[in-house]
């Protein structure tokens, strides 16, 4: 029935997927697979790099992504994790604290770069702004073709 009705108000719009990433700056249509919009120039994060940063250290990758609130908790955490290896290296418990800490860098660590990683392959997340000089279309402008292609 819906389709009835899109193909009786010739409604077909352009998309190359079901879910478009828009650009926050122009709104324009940034493609599956690039981290720039082609458009204006704003920058995101690829997933990957936000992984790297939460592989490294806990929760960098959710701040990059302005995840602040989610960010603090991984951090509190992550830093209760530290104080019971701690508290086991301080008791003289020294196998205990060194399972605590393979516990942190091999699963703390990897489980937040996967759950990081997941999360910023939803959508796109602003890097950087674009450069104020560029020149960026309007809705509805078209790229104009270079001549040396």
């Amino acid at each position: 029935e819906s389709m009835e009705d899109y193909q009786r108000l010739n409604f077909s719009p352009t998309t190359t997927q079901s879910r478009e990433n828009l650009c926050c700056h122009c709104f324009q249509v940034v493609p599956k697979g690039d981290w720039t919009c082609g458009n204006c120039g704003t920058e995101y994060w690829k997933p990957s790099q936000l992984a790297l940063r939460s592989l490294i250290f806990p929760s960098w990758g959710d701040i990059c992504m302005k995840h602040y609130v989610f960010a603090f908790f991984e951090v509190i955490g992550y830093m209760a994790s530290w104080a019971v290896a701690v508290a086991h290296f301080a008791n003289g418990d020294e196998q205990t604290g060194f399972m605590v800490l393979g516990f942190i860098f091999l699963i703390e660590h990897t489980v937040d770069s996967m759950l990081t990683f997941g999360l910023a392959s939803k959508g796109l997340n602003h890097r950087r702004n674009p450069d104020p000089n560029r020149h960026f279309l309007a809705p509805g402008e078209h790229q104009p073709m270079r001549a040396d292609t």
